[in-house]
């Protein structure tokens, strides 16, 4: 079993589950949020008290998101800077 990879990247946390193939991103410490499905395995937490996005779960990340041809759409979803500019480059987790 791998341990998970974690790091930080601008106002990012970043925590990698390699045998769950799940990214998780938290814009600045996580905290308690609801979640709302979007598109393509992205899960998108919204802070309870004030509605704003503190970040994003993505699922099958490894396998099927990052090799997704087209992302356009996350720009229509007004995510934090940082956040987006994740999503869109897709980095190696």
């Amino acid at each position: 079993m791998d341990a998970p990879i974690s790091h930080r990247i601008g106002t990012l946390e970043v925590l990698y589950d390699q045998e769950a193939d799940v990214l998780y991103l938290s814009v600045g410490q996580p905290k308690p949020s609801s979640i709302i499905e979007d598109q393509e395995g992205l899960l998108i937490q919204r802070d309870l008290a004030t509605g704003e996005v503190v970040g994003a779960t993505v699922l099958d990340y490894q396998q099927r998101f990052r090799g997704l041809p087209d992302l356009s759409w996350i720009l229509g979803l007004r995510l934090p800077q940082d956040l987006t500019n994740f999503l869109l480059r897709r980095p190696a987790a």
